[in-house]
């Protein structure tokens, strides 16, 4: 009896063995048919122009200014002037850049921020700026289709300059009175 299950005690280490050095041969091939799939195949597609992907030369930080970029300096502009700029949410794909020549962006989107009050509102924004030398150089800010900058341009800076001129157009008529009531002696 023992001989016999001595026996098959060595038959199954020998089976297991065997399927050890048969697994590892398995995986070494496949490896090695693996490594040689990339180099015949990998070596052939270099040669094929339209399965060569375009090399696209990286530019300098300070050469020029991609349309995200220039989303996010519009973002910085308007973050500025929000009540709330912490509690702003951009879109992340809903804007539009213009380039209006080499170094002068216009960037058109909206933001979702609180007001004073704490109520969430829209505010639909436009920025031209100037990119050049590293700096940016705001030129136009509008929002909600009010011009915010520069001053000279907005509704309150017009209005104020409307009521500046109509008061000095009435001083000047008081005036002008008191000089006809002095010279006919009053």
């Amino acid at each position: 009896m023992f001989p016999t299950t001595g026996h098959k005690a060595m038959t199954t280490q020998n089976t297991e063995k065997s399927k050890k050095k048969h697994g590892v041969k398995y995986l070494i091939l496949g490896i090695a048919i693996f490594i040689l799939f990339i180099m015949i195949f990998g070596e052939n597609s270099g040669n094929n122009p339209s399965s060569q992907t375009q090399q696209i030369p990286i530019q300098k930080q300070d050469e020029a200014l991609d349309d995200f970029g220039a989303y996010l300096q519009g973002q910085y502009y308007v973050k500025r002037i929000l009540k709330s700029p912490a509690t702003a949410s951009f879109p992340p794909l809903d804007f539009l850049v213009n380039r209006l020549d080499d170094n002068r962006f216009e960037v058109v989107s909206y933001v979702d921020s609180q007001n004073s009050f704490g109520a969430l509102l829209r505010t639909n924004w436009n920025v031209v700026f100037q990119y050049q030398n590293e700096k940016t150089y705001l030129e136009k800010m509008v929002l909600n289709g009010k011009v915010v900058y520069p001053i000279e341009e907005s509704d309150a800076y017009i209005q104020n300059q409307e009521i500046q001129k109509e008061a000095q157009r009435l001083l000047d008529q008081i005036n002008s009175e008191q000089e006809k009531l002095k010279s006919w002696g009053y």
